[in-house]
Protein backbone atom coordinates (compact mmCIF):
# COMPACT_ATOMS: atom_id res chain seq x y z
CA UNK A 1 0.00 0.00 0.00
CA UNK A 2 1.61 2.77 -0.97
CA UNK A 3 2.08 6.23 1.49
CA UNK A 4 -0.55 8.82 0.81
CA UNK A 5 0.95 11.86 -1.09
CA UNK A 6 1.73 14.92 1.46
CA UNK A 7 1.73 18.30 -0.28
CA UNK A 8 2.23 17.04 -3.89
CA UNK A 9 5.88 15.17 -2.43
CA UNK A 10 6.64 12.42 -4.17
CA UNK A 11 8.00 9.89 -2.09
CA UNK A 12 10.32 7.21 -3.01
CA UNK A 13 11.21 4.41 -1.76
CA UNK A 14 12.97 2.96 0.22
CA UNK A 15 12.43 4.81 3.44
CA UNK A 16 15.62 5.79 4.39
CA UNK A 17 16.69 6.00 7.90
CA UNK A 18 20.01 7.90 9.38
CA UNK A 19 20.67 8.76 12.59
CA UNK A 20 18.86 8.55 16.20
CA UNK A 21 16.36 6.06 16.63
CA UNK A 22 17.43 4.36 13.36
CA UNK A 23 20.04 3.29 14.75
CA UNK A 24 17.65 0.44 17.07
CA UNK A 25 17.04 -2.23 14.65
CA UNK A 26 13.44 -3.00 16.14
CA UNK A 27 12.53 0.61 15.27
CA UNK A 28 13.42 0.35 11.78
CA UNK A 29 11.88 -3.24 11.86
CA UNK A 30 8.59 -1.55 13.14
CA UNK A 31 8.61 2.00 10.95
CA UNK A 32 8.85 -0.60 8.01
CA UNK A 33 6.39 -2.47 9.01
CA UNK A 34 3.90 -0.21 10.19
CA UNK A 35 4.15 2.14 6.73
CA UNK A 36 4.24 -1.34 4.68
CA UNK A 37 7.44 0.07 2.24
CA UNK A 38 11.00 -1.25 2.44
CA UNK A 39 13.57 0.71 4.04
CA UNK A 40 17.13 1.05 4.39
CA UNK A 41 19.81 2.38 6.91
CA UNK A 42 22.46 4.46 5.67
CA UNK A 43 26.04 3.17 5.84
CA UNK A 44 27.99 6.03 6.47
CA UNK A 45 25.49 7.99 9.11
CA UNK A 46 27.44 11.33 9.14
CA UNK A 47 24.25 12.93 10.24
CA UNK A 48 22.17 16.43 9.71
CA UNK A 49 25.68 18.60 8.95
CA UNK A 50 26.14 16.90 5.89
CA UNK A 51 22.02 16.93 5.04
CA UNK A 52 22.50 20.86 6.23
CA UNK A 53 25.76 21.50 3.70
CA UNK A 54 23.54 19.39 0.51
CA UNK A 55 20.37 21.79 1.39
CA UNK A 56 22.61 24.78 1.09
CA UNK A 57 24.26 23.87 -1.75
CA UNK A 58 20.52 23.30 -3.29
CA UNK A 59 19.58 26.70 -2.32
CA UNK A 60 22.99 28.16 -3.90
CA UNK A 61 22.71 26.19 -7.12
CA UNK A 62 26.17 23.93 -6.48
CA UNK A 63 23.70 20.89 -7.39
CA UNK A 64 21.18 21.06 -9.31
CA UNK A 65 18.89 19.27 -6.95
CA UNK A 66 18.31 16.87 -3.96
CA UNK A 67 19.20 13.66 -6.03
CA UNK A 68 22.32 14.52 -5.15
CA UNK A 69 21.77 13.27 -1.59
CA UNK A 70 20.58 10.01 -3.28
CA UNK A 71 23.55 9.79 -5.70
CA UNK A 72 25.84 9.94 -2.62
CA UNK A 73 24.23 7.46 -0.37
CA UNK A 74 24.88 3.26 0.21
CA UNK A 75 22.29 1.58 1.62
CA UNK A 76 22.90 -1.34 4.57
CA UNK A 77 20.28 -3.29 6.05
CA UNK A 78 17.74 -3.14 3.52
CA UNK A 79 14.68 -4.34 4.72
CA UNK A 80 10.73 -5.22 2.62
CA UNK A 81 7.94 -4.88 4.88
CA UNK A 82 6.18 -7.97 6.80
CA UNK A 83 3.72 -8.20 5.25
CA UNK A 84 1.13 -9.78 8.15
CA UNK A 85 2.70 -7.55 10.99
CA UNK A 86 1.51 -4.64 8.29
CA UNK A 87 -2.06 -5.83 8.11
CA UNK A 88 -2.40 -5.72 11.93
CA UNK A 89 -1.02 -2.61 12.30
CA UNK A 90 -3.32 -1.63 9.64
CA UNK A 91 -6.00 -2.91 11.81
CA UNK A 92 -4.86 -1.30 15.05
CA UNK A 93 -4.64 1.72 12.86
CA UNK A 94 -8.52 1.11 11.94
CA UNK A 95 -9.87 0.60 15.13
CA UNK A 96 -7.92 4.05 16.46
CA UNK A 97 -9.69 5.93 13.90
CA UNK A 98 -12.82 4.01 15.01
CA UNK A 99 -12.88 5.24 18.87
CA UNK A 100 -10.91 8.57 17.95
CA UNK A 101 -14.04 9.67 16.07
CA UNK A 102 -16.03 7.87 18.27
CA UNK A 103 -14.84 10.31 21.41
CA UNK A 104 -13.96 13.00 19.54
CA UNK A 105 -16.42 15.11 20.83
CA UNK A 106 -16.33 13.92 24.53
CA UNK A 107 -12.85 15.60 24.19
CA UNK A 108 -14.42 18.81 23.94
CA UNK A 109 -16.44 18.76 27.08
CA UNK A 110 -13.49 17.55 29.23
CA UNK A 111 -12.13 21.03 30.20
CA UNK A 112 -15.32 22.10 31.51
CA UNK A 113 -15.83 19.08 33.77
CA UNK A 114 -12.27 19.37 34.87
CA UNK A 115 -12.89 23.32 35.28
CA UNK A 116 -16.22 22.36 37.99
CA UNK A 117 -14.38 19.10 39.70
CA UNK A 118 -11.30 21.03 40.81
CA UNK A 119 -12.68 24.39 41.40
Amino acid sequence: MPLPLVSRLEITFPLVFNESGAKSDVWRRTITDVFGVPSALIKDRTGAPLGGAMLVGVALGVFPDFSVAKERARYVELREPDDRNHQIYQEFSDLYKSVYSDVQDDFKSLPSLLRRTNS
